[in-house]
């Protein structure tokens, strides 16, 4: 997985064996929108075709055995400010608008996943209080007004999380 942050919601994500470009028309002035798609594909709303609704995909749990999930397929959910990129037994991917006005839906599906954040510092921080963050495998914040970050404050609520945070054109590989 390679999470490239380009500004406000725009980020380019390969995943699986697909490449997304979320909110294009976000990024900033100096990123080339047409490059940045390029053979992506462009996600502008939760609405996008690809998607299922996040509502009615609840998780399904698995006995955790490799055999037993190997040969899942892929699910693309979305619901308001929210997306879920799960290809097991590997990989899921939790996005959260954090401006967004969001309803649980992704509680259960941060469980092992890495987890991905965009918001202000304050909204970024106040993350750290949900109770399910704390079996992600990586929290990613990619804060909006880098001005705010103060460091020490988000050290202390972070406790023992592991967080990245995103910088503005370079590449986030796991």
């Amino acid at each position: 997985m390679r999470i490239t942050w380009f500004g406000g919601r725009c980020f380019r994500i390969k995943f699986s064996e697909n490449d997304f470009v979320f909110y294009p028309k976000e990024a900033r002035a100096d990123f080339n929108a047409a490059a940045l798609v390029g053979d992506a594909i462009a996600v502008e709303n939760a609405s996008h075709e690809m998607f299922t609704p996040l509502i009615a995909s609840p998780e399904t749990s698995n006995s955790g055995r490799l055999i037993d999930v190997m040969d899942d397929p892929e699910r693309f959910l979305s619901g308001e400010g929210q997306f879920v990129l799960d290809a097991p037994p590997d990989e899921r991917l939790v996005i959260k608008d954090l401006s967004a006005a969001m309803r649980d839906e992704v509680g259960s599906w941060q469980n092992g996943a890495v987890v991905l954040s965009v918001g202000s510092f304050e909204q970024c921080l106040a993350q750290l209080n949900d109770g399910s963050l704390n079996t992600a495998r990586q929290l990613i914040f990619a804060v909006v007004d880098p001005q705010a970050l103060d460091m020490d404050r988000l050290a202390a609520a972070a406790g023992k999380m592991r967080i990245q945070l995103a910088e503005i054109g370079l590449a986030i590989e796991l």
